[in-house]
């Protein structure tokens, strides 16, 4: 389950909603990193980097995700698996794409404070502290608070290598 929880708020975090026949809006952070020429605005070139990076995420998402329809877990069995066969054959997959997608939507939707079908910096860090105290219940969050030293909700490198040999230590039979 919270592999599913983890994917759809990273669907939700960086895939943009966009109303239709609207301009495409491009967050601050999107700005600064293709906005080369500086004038606060993107220009045609800018814009095709910008959509080929988009392009570039939404197919790691969806790679993610079919990876994970591939060799599902028992909760997506237990909803999806009509036939009860221990597999999702492909209209099952569909019907769990789906699902999986609209609860994305849903869940973007809910933090897109200004609905402007993109969610800029202050409205992600809001999904993040949301989906932070949605993990303190669990173990995975109790787990991340421990070793997250800066706080920032993901462990760096050196946070890794200090879990590691957390890990190792204790694989040893000696405190860490």
């Amino acid at each position: 389950m919270k592999i599913l929880t983890l994917l759809f708020t990273a669907c939700a975090l960086t895939v943009p909603v966009q109303a239709q026949n609207a301009t495409p809006a491009v967050p601050d952070r999107a700005l600064q990193h293709f906005d080369t020429d500086r004038d606060g605005k993107l220009n045609e070139t800018e814009q095709q980097a910008l959509d080929e990076a988009r392009k570039n995420l939404r197919g790691k998402i969806d790679r993610k995700l079919a990876r994970l329809l591939e060799n599902p877990g028992p909760i997506l069995l237990e909803k999806f698996d009509a036939d009860k066969d221990g597999k999702l054959s492909g209209e099952e997959q569909a019907k769990a794409r789906g699902a999986i997608k609209a609860r994305a939507d849903k869940a973007r939707s809910k933090f897109d404070a200004n609905s402007d079908g993109t969610l800029d910096g202050a409205e992600r860090s809001k999904a993040r502290e949301a989906l932070r105290g949605r993990m303190n219940g669990s173990l995975r969050g109790q787990i991340l608070n421990r070793l997250d030293a800066d706080g920032d909700g993901r462990l760096n490198e050196a946070e890794r290598a200090k879990a590691k040999a957390a890990r190792e230590a204790h694989a040893a039979g000696s405190a860490p």
